[in-house]
């Protein structure tokens, strides 16, 4: 885990008896050669979830901090987890990424099309186009 927070102590505890398969490392995702140099560890998969969440003042407000976390800084982990060796990228997100399409299907899943309607669901959208067409993406 690479988070500005740290790993927090109910988490910590969760994966006590996991402790060999999970590395917390401090640090802020935006920060590129620190992001690198993360991903560039020995790891089997990489799991993407930096995501800032907002209500619609947010977006308003900080489009540009939330577009840098959830699009910008993501996207240069794929060639660095490529070139290291990485065989696997998982992408958390939530059943509000699908945006108004959730409201009109009761079950989703990748073959469902998104139709973004807050930023959090557009930058989610963005991330993912760009991760299935980066030339990089056999993961």
């Amino acid at each position: 885990m690479f988070d500005h927070a740290g790993l927090p102590p109910a988490a910590r505890q969760s994966f006590a008896g996991h402790a060999d398969l999970l590395r917390a490392v401090h640090g802020d995702v935006t920060d590129r050669q620190a992001t690198a140099d993360v991903v560039a560890g020995d790891y089997h998969a990489i799991v993407l979830g930096t995501t800032i969440t907002a209500v619609p003042a947010r977006d308003a407000a900080n489009a540009e901090s939330i577009l840098q976390v959830n699009v910008l800084a993501p996207i240069p982990i794929l060639p660095v987890a490529r070139r290291s060796g990485v065989a696997h990228i998982a992408k958390l997100s939530s059943a509000a990424a699908y945006g108004a399409a959730g409201s009109r299907h009761a079950l989703r899943d990748e073959a469902t099309a998104c139709d973004p309607d807050s930023l959090y669901a557009i930058t989610n959208d963005c991330l993912w186009r760009k991760a299935v067409t980066h030339p990089d993406r056999q993961f």
